[in-house]
């Protein structure tokens, strides 16, 4: 599955109040890790992508993150890093026993996330 679409995140000023509109509105799963403030929606029959909704924070405003399937995050950060216009928002981070990820923003501003599950 590399290189495919798999998660897609909002950032908000207000997670709860965001988590609450997507929860009531399609009947969506809810799985929260309140440590990260962050919240895991799925459909309950598992079809299509899950989307999360965290925390706006310094450095990460509220708004949608489209995360990637990738082998190896440090490899496309160090190729990224190369293109103009790129900008790496969050570098390359652990998430134990989730896999490794990071954040950058386009050339035409957009985020986009890179996510490595972790390896067997």
């Amino acid at each position: 599955m590399n290189n495919a679409v798999m998660h897609s995140e909002l950032i908000a000023q207000n997670p709860a109040a965001l988590r609450r509109f997507y929860v009531d509105l399609f009947g969506w799963d809810e799985e929260d890790y309140p440590e990260a403030q962050y919240t895991i929606l799925r459909h309950g029959d598992g079809a299509g992508i899950d989307l999360a909704i965290g925390a706006a924070m310094p450095g990460l405003k509220a708004g949608p993150t489209t995360y990637v399937s990738v082998d190896d995050v440090d490899a496309y950060v160090a190729k990224l890093q190369r293109i103009p216009g790129v900008s790496i928002i969050q570098a390359p981070y652990d998430i134990e026993g989730m896999g490794r990820f990071a954040v950058f923003t386009d050339p035409e501003g957009n985020r986009i996330g890179l996510w490595q599950l972790p390896r067997a």
